[in-house]
């Protein structure tokens, strides 16, 4: 082999994440001439960094690369036009395109292959960090870490199989309904969260009749967003639909964010779902209590608050990548198993599970 190789991972898709291997000759050197990373220097062996993958300072995408002992893994926005650009710059560049990856010692096999089976999946930069960070430390690291430990800490495997209903959220993003009353801003506060227009606009009520539901990305972490028709009780005809549609989204939902602006939106007296409830147009009226969150749908103030208590109240707040994680159900119950095995003295059996959670 004389020029650096690429491989595409993942299969063709219209979205989530594509993953890309790079390696040979002169890959670190072709690493740095297409990737500028947001922190000053590129990632050292092991770690990932986030930053601009680029064309002779033209940007194709944001882009995380994990760089391992002797190649490198870059982790794209999965559609097909990314892809095609990204494999177009790096033969541009000297690099042969093949479809067979590198061989190579992998000393967690299982984790490497549940890792690649997610990355299919994911639909945010921050989960593909989050769960490369899984592999190339964190609950790699602690596994290893432990099977090298005259007395392993049966705690830390533990927390770390609890860390599974975190990394579940960022594998399958929650559900946030948008509800209340009609032009209460729902439709406007979508579109701001979104980043894009999608739901029409009108000061007529009644204008959202179906739902909309897109992928909002915030502060790097996805949920699910949906827009519903304006909850009234004097509907008739496709608007009395609309509201019924709206009442059976809302059966869904992880957590309702409720919007209020001139009078106070109101739920059934059964409502079982979390709630936030928010004002939504503090900048032309008082806001009316009780109310979690005051914001401006026209002028974004506010909005970064309404998305800090989003992510707060899903679960998706505070996660540090680096934190050991289960990321599937079989890690989850091999570290709770060899935690009970170190609990009561069978090391020997502890050891074994471990080393099943990096070799399968």
């Amino acid at each position: 082999m004389t020029a650096p190789q690429v491989c595409q991972l993942t299969a063709p898709s219209s979205g989530s994440i594509g993953v890309l291997q790079l390696w040979g000759p002169g890959c670190d050197a072709l690493a740095e001439a297409i990737f500028t990373p947001r922190r000053a220097a590129l990632p050292l062996v092991g770690e990932l960094g986030l930053g601009t993958l680029h064309d002779s300072g033209e940007p194709i995408d944001e882009a995380i690369l994990v760089r391992l002992a002797d190649r490198w893994e870059i982790n794209v926005h999965g559609g097909e036009l990314v892809m095609r650009k990204t494999l177009a710059l790096l033969e541009s560049q000297g690099c042969e395109i093949t479809d067979t990856p590198p061989l190579g010692a992998d000393r967690a096999p299982a984790i490497t292959a549940e890792l690649e089976e997610a990355l299919r999946h994911l639909t945010s930069l921050f989960a593909v960090q989050c769960l490369c960070h899984q592999w190339s430390g964190g609950l790699r690291q602690l596994v290893e870490t432990m099977l090298n430990a005259p007395a392993p800490d049966a705690t830390a495997l533990a927390a770390a199989a609890d860390r599974f209903d975190m990394a579940r959220r960022l594998l399958h993003p929650p559900e946030v309904i948008l509800a209340g009353n009609p032009n209460a801003g729902k439709s406007t506060l979508f579109n701001r969260l979104v980043g894009r227009r999608v739901a029409i606009i009108n000061a007529r009520a009644g204008t959202t009749r179906d739902y909309l539901r897109e992928v909002a990305h915030l502060d790097g972490r996805a949920v699910w967003l949906t827009d519903t028709a304006g909850l009234w009780d004097q509907a008739t005809g496709l608007d009395a639909a609309g509201v019924a549609i709206a009442r059976e989204q809302l059966s869904r939902a992880d957590l309702v964010v409720l919007t209020s602006a001139e009078t106070l939106s109101q739920l059934p007296d059964d409502f079982d779902r979390p709630v936030l409830r928010v004002a939504t147009k503090s900048d032309t009226a008082a806001p009316i209590d009780p109310f979690e969150i005051a914001l401006s749908v026209e002028t974004d103030a506010g909005l970064d608050a309404l998305a800090e208590a989003i992510l707060s109240r899903v679960g998706l707040g505070e996660i540090d990548p680096a934190t050991p994680m289960a990321f599937t159900a079989r890690q989850r119950d091999l570290l709770l198993t060899a935690a009970d095995k170190i609990k009561s003295g069978d090391i020997p059996a502890a050891h074994q599970t471990l080393t099943t959670i990096l070799r399968g």
